[in-house]
């Protein structure tokens, strides 16, 4: 936390300090191919106000043109915030250059204040580049504020944060009422050592249809309260247990009791997270079902030890994101019933101009022991009210976006556009006048 501070200060005090990039009607005859290029990546709500701000580079399309790659990745805080890394990858001849600055977002931020600050951290991190590509008589810099004064402020709250979440939807017509509500309530905690969380929440789906000849109605209430207690090891080792409490119509249990318990390694170390993460995560869970209807074992009630194991394989690159998850289940008590479940996804960019995203997941089906042994009407089946069994389940999606033209992607016009793309308080293209 010392070293994220300092960097803090460094970014938003020292190097910012009064930095900012002036042109003089001599220097007007510049051409943009004197401009350092530069490929912005992760942060695309904020992208037009960035080139409106920071305008004295040129922003290219595609990584392969650029002189800086620079990636924006983000995490977030026990205090709710989020910590931003700003990751300058050097190309051409740059090449072996590389940097990296971070900087906290407090929860209190409005979003034009993270915003800002994010732009100030990024005009910090290209100086160095913008200087050396030749372009220092561009820069001028006052240091007018010999020192900032740095306060450790006192936490009433201990590190706790609450969050509270609720929402409802309504639609009628002549003949058919649907209404869905959710609600969240979660308590958290974290430090270095300790991670606490206790989050519960509660779904309502209703559905009624009613005309001359048909007269159904459907409803799931859908419940849980999950917590976890996590003490950090070292850098690679961590242990939990994680209580729970669930409920749900649609998969036939009144009531389920669980308490696993569990450890997990990280291949890397934790502090590298925000580059990838390998973990692997065994948990031993003992849960007792109270059913609603008779199973199809012809129990109403029943005793269950599970254990699961996870691995989770996190890369974030400058070709792209990739992430892998695959995880195994089964009960002790009942070693022939098992789940496998496995997810992936990757947003690739595999040549110039041409981005490829892929997202998959496929789950293996051998353990549905609540289902109810009642019949279902066909409605239930049809609406998918009710659960049934099944052995397996898959679901893929594949997108491409190809762009073509000038590399170049400079210019800034939100004209006819469906939305408000940057800010209303820019007025000037060289950001004077800005608030």
């Amino acid at each position: 936390m010392q070293k994220i501070k300092r960097v803090i200060i460094l970014s938003l005090f020292l190097l910012p300090i009064g930095l900012h990039a002036q042109v003089s009607n001599a220097d007007s005859s510049a051409t943009p191919n004197n401009y350092l290029r530069v490929f912005l990546e992760g942060i695309p709500d904020w992208e037009d106000y960035i080139k409106v701000n920071l305008w004295f580079v040129d922003y290219v399309r595609d990584p392969k043109e650029a002189q800086v790659h620079v990636i924006i990745s983000l995490q977030a805080t026990a205090s709710g915030g989020s910590l931003y890394h700003l990751f300058f990858l050097g190309r051409e001849n740059f090449k072996g250059k590389n940097d990296t600055l971070t900087y906290t977002a407090l929860e209190e931020n409005t979003n034009r204040k993270t915003r800002d600050e994010i732009t100030t951290v990024l005009t910090s991190g290209l100086a160095s580049y913008i200087s050396a590509n030749g372009q220092r008589k561009y820069l001028a810099y006052n240091y007018g504020v010999s020192q900032a004064e740095v306060q450790q402020s006192f936490d009433k709250w201990n590190n706790w944060v609450f969050t509270v979440q609720g929402n409802f939807d309504l639609a009628a017509d002549q003949n058919q009422t649907i209404y869905n509500g959710f609600g969240s309530l979660s308590a958290s905690k974290i430090t270095d050592d300790w991670k606490l969380s206790l989050v519960t929440d509660a779904t309502v789906n209703n559905n009624s249809f009613a005309t001359d000849t048909i007269n159904y109605t459907s409803n799931t209430i859908i419940k849980n309260l999950n917590g976890f207690i996590v003490k950090s090891i070292n850098d690679h080792w961590s242990v939990g247990l994680q209580p729970a409490y669930y409920s749900s119509n649609y998969s036939n249990i009144k009531t389920q009791l669980s308490l696993a318990a569990g450890v997990e390694y990280n291949i890397f170390p934790y502090s590298q997270s925000v580059n990838h993460f390998f973990t692997f995560r065994y948990r031993l869970q003992p849960l007792y079902n109270f059913y609603i209807d008779s199973t199809i074992f012809n129990v109403t009630q029943e005793f269950l030890m599970n254990h699961v194991l996870d691995a989770t394989f996190t890369r974030i690159s400058n070709w792209g994101n990739f992430s892998i998850t695959a995880t195994a289940s089964q009960y002790l008590n009942h070693p022939q019933e098992y789940r496998l479940d496995g997810e992936a996804q990757i947003d690739f960019h595999i040549a110039k101009g041409l981005f490829l995203n892929l997202i998959g997941n496929a789950s293996l089906i051998n353990n549905q022991r609540s289902v109810s042994k009642a019949i279902l009407t066909p409605q239930e089946v049809l609406l998918q009210q009710r659960e049934i069994l099944t052995t397996y389940s898959t679901g893929f999606s594949i997108g491409i976006t190809y762009t073509f033209g000038s590399i170049f992607n400079n210019i800034v016009n939100p004209r006819y556009e469906t939305g408000v793309n940057i800010s209303n308080e820019i007025q000037n293209p060289k950001g004077e006048g800005a608030d």
